[in-house]
């Protein structure tokens, strides 16, 4: 076992209590129950603190934040991994709420508006939020009144912003309560009020207006969303977190590769032989005065590699001769790959979605590693995303509208269902028979195999029923008509629609 200094002192002035202090500890090293807790030459070196979540975020925040967003604007792979996250937790089409009749114009209409700046609509302001999230860790989203006058449907709207707002190096004991972190909670442990930057502090140019004091902003303005993974965390952190050493000494190795292989294709040929007579002919063929050394530097560099090109044929003067090189090959592929597995795991998505490299997939093995992604992906929606950001957001939106007549038919407290993005099927054949066998078995039901799908049952129930109707009115037969045509293709008198019974 290594002596500390502690140790060494205690057996310079005392040997036997320098051996019974080293005694003491193998005992207790050997009756300790988990290896990761020993000490000894396996653990030297593993700084370990015992300290608290917020803590640690606290102070290495802005590095993480910092480094997470460089890699993504620099690094092609780092910026997949953060568009892979964002399709499957997001979608094209968003998370939304399922309502019908009126109430499902009236949110829709509102989803082209609630951008303050027009240019997206809830979907891509949810893109925003979970974009956010991957890169800084969090996401904060302000609730804006409109005055009516605005004509908008519902006078709200969202502003999303990044969490550099929130002043998390603020840290207070107050008379009613704490703040941590930048955000004020009360003796309950309530949050009350998030502490902010008028401006982001990145944005030199107008920061300097403010200064650098953060004002006090009631919670009930905002909502910050963000990934809790330990009890008492009052801020996220980057998706790359845990894997940003990683990504930079890629980025290196990938660096090194190159360069190597630059250095490699220009090694073509050695000069050899030759004495100061050669270098004086060669010095007079290229027409220079300078000295011997500058005129090697010359041959042995870019003069001579501008004479070496495909079925060139060339002299050289008196004895010097050229010989060919050839660099022995290297093969990385094997080394990233496993590098680059590491990276995926990393930003929780598949080696196969970080790269696109399917060489060596099939069927089973997408199928087998998308279940556990898709895992991730929906509880990410489901304990995050819906839960701090839709159903809140529906809250507001449903006493928004009841204040200026909308959404009458929806009493206040109404929980909707939410319809989630839809994961593209890997074998779509094979997909639907299994839907369909769950459903003709009792295990799932048809609403919920089309909510799986982005669909919602009533709306899609009456598409059919409109399409039916007209289909008989017309005297049309389709083949995907079950009511016609059998699944075999026979035809099939189960009967029409009768056009005399519609409401």
């Amino acid at each position: 076992m290594k002596m500390n200094i502690i140790d060494r002192t205690v057996s310079y002035f005392s040997p036997l209590a320098g051996v019974n202090r080293v005694r003491a500890r193998l005992a207790l090293d050997g009756v300790r129950s988990y290896d990761g807790a020993k000490h000894g030459r396996n653990t030297a070196g593993w700084d370990a603190r015992q300290t608290g979540a917020n803590t640690e975020i606290g102070r290495d925040l802005a590095t993480l934040r910092a480094r997470s967003r460089d890699l993504i604007r620099n690094n092609p792979f780092a910026e997949k991994a953060q568009r892979v996250w964002v399709n499957n937790t997001v979608g094209p089409d968003g998370i939304m709420p399922r309502v019908v009749d009126d109430a499902y114009d009236d949110l829709m209409n509102w989803s082209d508006e609630c951008d303050p700046e027009r240019v997206s609509d809830l979907a891509g302001l949810e893109t925003l939020i979970s974009s956010a999230i991957f890169e800084s860790g969090s996401a904060l989203v302000r609730q804006i009144a409109v005055h009516p006058r605005e004509g908008l449907h519902i006078p709200l709207q969202l502003q999303v912003i990044e969490p550099d707002y929130l002043d998390h190096g603020k840290n207070d004991d107050i008379k009613n309560g704490r703040i941590v972190n930048g955000v004020e909670y009360d003796l309950s442990g309530r949050r009350v009020a998030y502490w902010l930057f008028q401006d982001h502090p990145g944005e030199r140019v107008n920061f300097g207006r403010y200064g650098v004091q953060s004002i006090r902003v009631p919670a009930d303005q905002f909502m910050h969303i963000y990934e809790r993974t330990r009890p008492g965390q009052v801020h996220g952190v980057p998706a790359l977190a845990s894997s940003l050493t990683r990504w930079r000494d890629t980025d290196n190795y990938e660096t090194a590769v190159d360069q190597r292989k630059a250095i490699e294709a220009c090694m073509a040929a050695f000069v050899t032989g030759g004495d100061s007579d050669d270098v004086a002919a060669v010095a007079k063929a290229m027409g220079t005065e300078a000295n011997e050394e500058v005129i090697l530097q010359k041959l042995l560099g870019s003069d001579l590699v501008g004479l070496l090109e495909p079925g060139a044929i060339f002299g050289l003067p008196g004895n010097l001769k050229v010989e060919s090189f050839t660099p022995p090959a290297s093969e990385d592929s094997g080394y990233l790959k496993h590098k680059y597995r590491g990276l995926a795991a990393g930003g929780n998505i598949t080696e196969m979605q970080l790269t696109g490299d399917m060489s060596q997939a099939n069927y089973s093995s997408m199928r087998g590693g998308l279940i556990e992604a898709r895992l991730d992906f929906r509880r990410f929606q489901k304990q995050v995303l819906a839960h701090q950001f839709v159903r809140p957001c529906w809250r507001s939106v449903l006493a928004t509208g009841k204040l200026v007549g909308r959404f009458a038919g929806i009493k206040p407290g109404y929980r909707p269902e939410i319809t989630w993005p839809v994961f593209e099927s890997i074998d779509p054949l094979k997909d639907v028979m299994a839907d369909l066998i769950e459903v003709r078995s009792g295990f799932a039901t048809p609403q919920q195999k089309m909510a799986e799908r982005g669909n919602d049952h009533a709306r899609t129930l009456q598409a059919f029923l409109d399409h039916y109707k007209a289909a008989d009115k017309e005297g049309l037969i389709f083949d995907s008509d079950p009511r016609k045509v059998t699944k075999t293709g026979v035809a099939n008198d189960f009967g029409a629609l009768d056009p005399s019974k519609e409401d």
